[in-house]
């Protein structure tokens, strides 16, 4: 049925994309390209208030609780992949151009905060130079206010929808025909 020649190339394309797959999933801490830092009109709404205190310690805690925002939205069923972009770039912001500081740490910690320490050292360790930021801890609570703000406005999206979800049903209970109006606001 098949000629030897066109077995093998069905057999060396299969092989490709065998390749293809894994160097996509072993790359998995690299940005894809979801940070997108202009100015939308959904992420308008976003305004970054600095910290009175602006420490290593109060930025790596920020970067401990974004992570934890990011757990409710994966909990919630929601996409993450903008906010772990985010993340990352808070992450890399907090390490900066220098492990020792970081390795030091991870030496005098105990706890969550040693084992995330650790998490950032594998980071800094797996960032290729030209993806190296400096060290900017107002940047990683700009980031990470970012990461509560978007969890926060997707939980205020899902709310919205279950109030016109609602606000539907009773349309429809009254014999009110909703269906050009609600078909237009699932589509968007």
């Amino acid at each position: 049925m098949f000629q030897k020649n066109d077995r093998d190339m069905y057999m060396f394309c299969i092989v490709l994309l065998i390749i293809s797959s894994i160097g996509i999933l072993i790359n998995f801490n690299s940005i894809t390209g979801s940070v997108i830092l202009e100015e939308t009109e959904i992420k308008s709404e976003f305004k970054f208030v600095e910290p009175e205190e602006i420490s290593r310690s109060g930025a790596l805690d920020s970067l401990m609780d974004a992570e934890d925002d990011i757990k409710e939205l994966i909990n919630s069923n929601l996409s993450v992949l903008f906010v772990n972009d985010v993340l990352l770039e808070a992450e890399r912001n907090f390490i900066g151009e220098s492990l020792d500081e970081l390795k030091e740490e991870v030496r005098e910690e105990i706890g969550l905060k040693k084992e995330y320490l650790e998490k950032l050292l594998r980071i800094g360790k797996e960032t290729p130079s030209y993806d190296v930021e400096k060290q900017d801890y107002k940047g990683v609570f700009r980031l990470t206010q970012l990461i509560k703000f978007k969890k926060n406005q997707a939980f205020k999206i899902i709310d919205e929808i279950s109030l016109i979800e609602s606000k539907e049903e009773s349309y429809r209970k009254s014999k009110i025909d909703t269906s050009e109006g609600f078909g237009d606001i699932r589509s968007s």
